[in-house]
């Protein structure tokens, strides 16, 4: 089943040199059961759809989170083909 995912990406620096960031809203097929209990501290899955270009360019990024039922995460592994783990970003 396809989850929701957001995967901000850094974008550069203002003046004042906070982290400038855009939104990427995917799909992702998790290992995760359809609706899930609480948060998972770390999930596995497939990003669908999205293109090598943008995989490499989220891949070689400083700055990516991943946003997954209203928690934020990082990738911990991304694969070329969009096989991906993630860690939660939170205390």
């Amino acid at each position: 089943m396809g989850h929701q995912v957001f995967i901000w990406v850094g974008n550069g620096k203002d003046r004042e040199g906070h982290q400038l960031v855009r939104q990427l809203d995917l799909v992702a097929e998790t290992n995760l059961e359809a609706e899930p209990l609480g948060f998972p501290d770390c999930f596995g899955g497939k990003l669908l759809g999205a293109a090598p270009e943008l995989l490499h360019e989220i891949a070689s990024n400083d700055f990516v989170e991943v946003g997954f039922q209203s928690k934020r995460y990082k990738f911990t592994k991304l694969e070329p083909d969009g096989g991906f783990e993630v860690t939660k970003a939170w205390q």
